[in-house]
């Protein structure tokens, strides 16, 4: 599984895992640089890019090995929300990525997206807790400018793993549930839209973006939720917006 717990976007896959180097095709899609990797000689500028990337690192060092990836996108609906990208904890403006499905890109090298790390559980805590003592626990890299707690009226991020409203709620807000929203399409996908972008179907496809963006995809679903936390999730859904 690769972006665990991660905040990296899926961007688009490029034909290739290093077309974008020695800026090659500087305005393909494919190559939006967010954290300006390909400077740095790192072609994976994005999730899908670093798929492409690990598939060939592996099968090269493993002999008839080809490996299969989960993409975790639980919250890299967002893909430029850091101001730097080497912070990773409770990360502001972040959003919800894809919902879980097999439906990827690529299924010959992708299984599935999934929500991987529980978005709304804490990635560490702020130097001083909700209830005003001084974390035991905390670390650094989470009172960087990017996480949630470190600016005027944020409040203090819970311990690690631990349920954090604040956080959900903003996840909330800026999710990228489908790929319409996300723009992430297959080849075929497109091509279909091209096509009918130039015909009488123009309204139908507008009008199933828009059923795919506006209906409620976890209405009459069963969820398994964590009983540490399961009461205040229930508060985060009952004072939401």
């Amino acid at each position: 599984a690769t972006n665990v717990a991660g905040y990296q976007g899926l961007g688009e896959m490029c034909p290739t895992y290093d077309f974008c180097l020695n800026n090659a095709h500087p305005e393909h899609p494919c190559c939006a640089d967010p954290c300006s990797l390909l400077s740095q000689w790192d072609p994976s500028n994005n999730e899908h890019n670093y798929a492409l990337h690990l598939r060939k690192a592996m099968s090269e060092g493993i002999p008839d090995f080809v490996p299969h990836m989960i993409i975790d996108t639980g919250r890299n609906g967002v893909a430029d929300a850091r101001e730097k990208c080497a912070n990773w904890c409770n990360i502001r403006g972040a959003g919800v990525g894809l919902l879980p499905t097999t439906k990827t890109v690529d299924k010959d090298l992708i299984d599935a997206y999934f929500w991987l790390k529980t978005p709304g559980e804490s990635d560490g805590c702020s130097q001083t807790l909700p209830d005003g003592k001084r974390c035991p626990r905390y670390d650094t890299d989470c009172g960087s400018e990017d996480s949630m707690g470190t600016r005027a009226g944020e409040p203090p991020a819970p311990e690690a793993g631990q349920w954090f409203d604040y956080q959900i709620k903003q996840l909330a807000a800026n999710a990228k549930l489908t790929k319409a929203q996300n723009v992430l399409l297959t080849l075929s996908e497109t091509i279909s839209l091209y096509s009918a972008s130039h015909s009488n179907k123009t309204t139908a496809v507008q009008m199933s973006l828009v059923r795919a963006t506006s209906s409620n995809p976890f209405e009459g679903r069963a969820f398994y939720v964590n009983p540490s936390y399961a009461e205040e999730l229930g508060v985060s859904i009952a004072s939401a917006e």
